[in-house]
């Protein structure tokens, strides 16, 4: 552990886990295995991270949260409730996932995209944009991406499954395909037929 890091005598820290530069480690999280949490990155509440993952930047993880394998939270992210990032998945930039929710696999979360609820986000999915906090696209509800599934035009997904690279915004403003329909304030996966 780095002299310049802060850890709460009430937090686990495993003899191969490191906690370095200026981040802080409080309450009962629990570093394991060979994690690493570093830059000013914030772990607290009842957060676990285990395996080879990174906690870096000045991210946020709390709650129940919980990071493994060699899944990456970094810049500005935020991991909380009981959400799980897991296997190698990133979560960057201004990104939140909160909920039950998942990123797993190899997906990639970035920009101010914001995954919540019982929403996954798996496989090669590739999900970011958004130009704030209060204007973004996200995945909400049973919505589930996987594949190689890919949206940066800030469209909301509510539920039903989504892959391929066909994106929302083609489906909806050229091709009229039906392949994803407007639900509530959001957009969901039509019934295959």
């Amino acid at each position: 552990m780095a002299d310049s890091a802060f850890v709460d005598a009430s937090v686990y820290v495993a003899p191969n886990a490191r906690v370095l530069d200026n981040a802080v480690v409080k309450q009962n999280a629990r570093i394991e295995d060979n994690a690493i949490v570093r830059g000013d990155a914030q772990i607290g509440d009842n957060a676990r991270l285990t395996g080879h993952t990174m906690a870096q930047g000045n991210a946020v993880i709390d709650g129940s949260a919980w990071r493994s394998d060699y899944a990456i939270v970094d810049g500005y992210a935020a991991v909380t409730d009981q959400a799980d990032v897991s296997d190698q998945a990133i979560v960057r930039d201004d990104a939140a996932i909160s909920g039950s929710s998942s990123v797993m696999e190899s997906a990639l979360v970035g920009g101010y995209y914001t995954v919540s609820d019982h929403a996954v986000i798996k496989g090669m999915s590739i999900v970011q944009g958004g130009e704030s906090k209060e204007k973004h696209g996200g995945a909400s509800g049973n919505a589930i991406t996987y594949g190689d599934f890919y949206d940066d035009m800030g469209y909301n997904l509510v539920d039903g499954s989504f892959s391929g690279y066909l994106s929302i915004d083609a489906s909806v403003n050229t091709f009229k395909d039906g392949y994803a329909i407007k639900s509530g304030s959001g957009y969901a996966r039509s019934p295959i037929k």
